[in-house]
């Protein structure tokens, strides 16, 4: 399914969002995916995770670069503190699956003062420690990773009504970014996967090949470690 970008209507109609074209919910376990960043979760059988191949990819990155304004906006504000920021994004990857993606957030989130135990408590969608003013922000985010990106009137309005139309808007930008990464990431562990065996369905050799060399060219000259 193409990737689109478009306004909700009615008490929706300021939120914008990306819409994506198979991976379970799943406990990621950091802080100990500090230790093994390089390490992908392979299914035995097949490779089962979400991921892109070059058109899903093309479309995304079009609507990304398109409405970047709007997203570094809700990262660079302090609608939302980075903590906050941090918790939405793990909660999305863990559904995702990514290990790059829990790498790098476990990360920050350690940084920006979340504590180990809570880390690996969201990473396993386990919100019940969390408090009452984050926990809808939390189960949103889960359910926009289990919908494929289309989560429910329902659940949007849900948001706002408890948020308010822009931090509701902040943290729908916070699932779109990470979406984006932990596609991008589990696109570089299909590449692995295929290298051991077990080709993903569906894509090709070549792509996955440049997501590989372009990551492996972005963590030797940015701050990854």
């Amino acid at each position: 399914m193409v990737l689109k970008l478009f306004v909700l209507e009615k008490s929706m109609k300021s939120l914008k969002f990306i819409q994506d074209p198979l991976q379970k919910p799943g406990c990621l376990n950091p802080p100990n995916i500090l230790l093994q960043k390089n390490n992908s979760i392979i299914n035995k059988a097949r490779f089962s995770k979400r991921y892109f191949s070059f058109l899903t990819f093309r479309d995304y990155l079009k609507s990304f670069i398109a409405h970047r304004k709007l997203i570094f906006d809700t990262m660079k504000g302090n609608r939302l503190s980075d903590e906050f920021k941090e918790k939405i994004m793990l909660a999305v990857t863990a559904v995702n699956g990514c290990v790059y993606c829990n790498y790098f957030h476990s990360k920050v989130a350690l940084e920006s003062g979340l504590d180990p135990e809570s880390i690996r408590q969201i990473s396993c969608l386990d919100f019940e420690e969390v408090s009452i003013d984050e926990a809808p922000a939390l189960a949103f985010a889960q359910h926009y990773a289990e919908s494929h990106e289309h989560p429910s009137s329902k659940s949007l309005h849900a948001i706002i009504k408890f948020y308010g139309v822009d931090k509701a808007q902040d943290i729908l930008n916070c699932c779109q970014m990470i979406t984006f990464g932990n596609l991008f990431g589990n696109t570089i562990s299909a590449f692995e996967s295929r290298i051991k065996g077990i080709a993903p369905p569906n894509n090709t050799f070549w792509f996955e090949f440049w997501v590989y060399l372009f990551f492996g060219i972005f963590t030797k000259f940015t701050n990854w470690d």
